[in-house]
C-alpha cells in the first residue's frame, strides 16, 4: 500500500506529470507572494506617513516685514527716502520704505503710483556678480510677484485718483510698464485711456506712433524711440 502511494507521489512530481485542477506553477506562486509582500509594504508605508492627529492649517504668507530701523522713521521721511532710492536706481532697497509709508492711513494717490514704479523697476534691477551683469532678483517667480504687486498698486492708485490728470498719469504709467514687458497692444489701450481721461496730456502723439508701428511692424520696434518716455 505504501509502495503504491510512493509511486503515485513520484509520478505527480515528474516534470511532465499533469497538475491537479486549480494548482499554480511554482514560479507563479512565488510571483504572487512577492506581489502581496510589496502591496503590504506600500500599505504600511502609507499608514506610517499618515498624520493621525489633526494639524492646524498653516497661515498664509504675509507681506515682508519692515526692519525696525525703517519702522521708526516718520512715514513722510520714509516716502522721501523711497523715492530717492528709486531715482538712484536702487529700487529693491526702496520697497521696505514704501511699505512703511503706505502702512499708515490716508496715503496719497501719488505714493501708490511711485510704489508701483519702484516695484516695476525692482523686477528689472541689474546687479553685477563676479564680473557678470545680471538681474538682482533671485528668480522669475520673484520678478513675476513684483510685477503682480505693481499692477495691484496701479489699480489702487487709479481708485484714489481724484482728477482727470491723475487718472491719465496712472494709465500712462501702466502703458509704459506694458511696453517694457512686451505687451504693446495692452499699452496702446492704456495710452488711449490716458488721452480720454485728460486730453491736455501729451499722450496722444505717443499712442498714434505706437498704433502706426503695430499696424506696420516693418517700420520699427513698438518699444523703441519716443515710446519709452516715462509718464
Amino acid at each position: 500500500m505504501s509502495r503504491r502511494r510512493d509511486s503515485r507521489r513520484a509520478a505527480a512530481m515528474a516534470p511532465g506529470a499533469p497538475r491537479a485542477r486549480g494548482a499554480l506553477p511554482r514560479t507563479a506562486r512565488l510571483g504572487l507572494a512577492v506581489l502581496l509582500l510589496g502591496a503590504l509594504a506600500v500599505t504600511l508605508g502609507i499608514l506610517r506617513a499618515r498624520p493621525w492627529r489633526h494639524e492646524p492649517a498653516r497661515p498664509a504668507a504675509s507681506a515682508p516685514s519692515v526692519p525696525d530701523s525703517i519702522a521708526r522713521l516718520d512715514p513722510d521721511r520714509a516716502y522721501e527716502r523711497a523715492v530717492l532710492l528709486v531715482n538712484s536706481r536702487r529700487p529693491l532697497e526702496s520697497l521696505p520704505y514704501f511699505r512703511h509709508a503706505l502702512s499708515h492711513p490716508g496715503e496719497p494717490m501719488l505714493a501708490r503710483l511711485d510704489y508701483a514704479t519702484g516695484l516695476h523697476d525692482a523686477a528689472l534691477q541689474s546687479n553685477s556678480r563676479f564680473g557678470w551683469l545680471g538681474l538682482a532678483t533671485r528668480s522669475s517667480i520673484e520678478r513675476l510677484a513684483l510685477m503682480r504687486e505693481a499692477m495691484a498698486q496701479l489699480d489702487a492708485a487709479e481708485r484714489l485718483a481724484a482728477t482727470p490728470a491723475e487718472r491719465a498719469r496712472v494709465h500712462a504709467t501702466r502703458a509704459h510698464q506694458f511696453l517694457i514687458w512686451g505687451l504693446p497692444w495692452e499699452a496702446l489701450v492704456e495710452f488711449r485711456r490716458a488721452q480720454e481721461s485728460d486730453p491736455s496730456w501729451p499722450w496722444a502723439p505717443i499712442g498714434d506712433v505706437l498704433a502706426a508701428r503695430l499696424h506696420h511692424p516693418e517700420r520699427g520696434d513698438p518699444g523703441a524711440g519716443t515710446l519709452e518716455a516715462r509718464p
